[in-house]
């Protein structure tokens, strides 16, 4: 599908707009998916000149762009099938089975979610993460609240990152928990085990440093995210604000680089924000791989979610770590 630009306009405003006037689009098409995506089944001509696709593309008049309506719908399609299985969770008879459950009580458990294991259900892991399992341990003592939605599951950490998760088992605490999530008043430390250059560690005080910036998809790879000290126009950016200081002194030296230790404490909570910021940073995390990580000892990725704090329905501040547990 041809289109040709009449009137100056953002690229993913304009496609939105294309894609909205046609019979044949499923209802609920957001700007937010077409933002997302656009890379995917878009391109756009100026002069018999291609131009790289992003969603603050400022488009001119007589700009020709390009919609592949079927790459389109089987980004769609997928899509929706990825969001009909995160709110449709299955049981899994395993259960919490290998998954260390720090507390429990009427409102919220607290667990230690291992390395490995997939927290929401997405194509390719339908039945067993962590809400699935969490479904099952619940149903399995009559505590399943069917009307909450993901199993109680109101953050994330990613599958490789083991550490300390929490998840309501009422809907008076999942709308509690989710409100102090939204506006960052959980408080949450990892540990991560990075590579850095002997010199530039020297930099690092004792205390903690404020790591401000924006967190955008890195349009060179679509897995990673990319961190940023200064805004642009990009329209999936995101302010990203973090501390860190150092945890260790340094454990194993190689090629002038030093393994070490660094807290992470978080303030916002982007995708893949503690991973693309040390990557910047010049210390990428040991064994993290998509962001160019060293892998030594054949060990996974050397980061760990080791204390969480946040307001129970009493507004006492409560919290919980794993610093003792190996």
């Amino acid at each position: 599908m041809d289109s040709i630009v009449h009137e100056d306009s953002r690229l993913d405003r304009y496609v939105h707009d294309v894609l909205a006037g046609r019979q044949d689009i499923p209802t609920g098409l957001s700007r937010t998916f077409v933002q997302s995506n656009l890379p995917g089944f878009v391109s756009v001509d100026r002069g018999g000149r291609a131009l790289k696709v992003k969603a603050g593309l400022r488009l001119r008049t007589g700009d020709w762009v390009r919609i592949d309506m079927g790459k389109f719908m089987s980004l769609w399609e997928g899509r929706e099938q990825e969001r009909k299985m995160y709110t449709t969770v299955v049981a899994n008879k395993l259960a919490l089975r290998g998954i260390a459950v720090l507390y429990e009580n009427d409102d919220y458990m607290v667990l230690d979610k291992p390395a490995g294991l997939v927290v929401h259900p997405a194509v390719g892991h339908a039945t067993d993460t962590l809400a699935n399992r969490v479904r099952a341990y619940l149903e399995d003592k009559d505590e399943y609240e069917r009307d909450l939605d993901r199993a109680g599951i109101v953050h994330r950490l990613d599958k490789d990152v083991r550490g300390v998760m929490v998840l309501a088992k009422s809907m008076e605490m999942f709308v509690h928990l989710k409100a102090q999530f939204e506006s960052h008043r959980v408080e949450k430390i990892y540990i991560a085990q990075v590579s850095v250059d002997e010199r530039h560690l020297r930099e690092y005080g004792s205390g903690w440093r404020e790591v401000r910036g924006y967190i955008a998809r890195d349009v060179r790879h679509r897995q990673r995210m990319k961190f940023a000290e200064h805004p642009t126009s990009r329209a999936d950016e995101r302010l990203a604000v973090m501390y860190m200081k150092l945890w260790a002194d340094k454990t194993l030296k190689t090629d002038g680089r030093i393994s070490t230790f660094v807290a992470v404490k978080l303030e916002t909570g982007r995708k893949h924000q503690i991973r693309a910021t040390l990557k910047y940073l010049g210390m990428p995390i040991i064994g993290d791989t998509l962001y160019q990580g060293r892998e030594w000892d054949g060990v996974g990725i050397g980061l760990r979610s080791v204390y969480l704090g946040f307001l129970d329905l009493q507004g006492k501040f409560v919290s919980y770590d794993v610093l003792g547990r190996s």
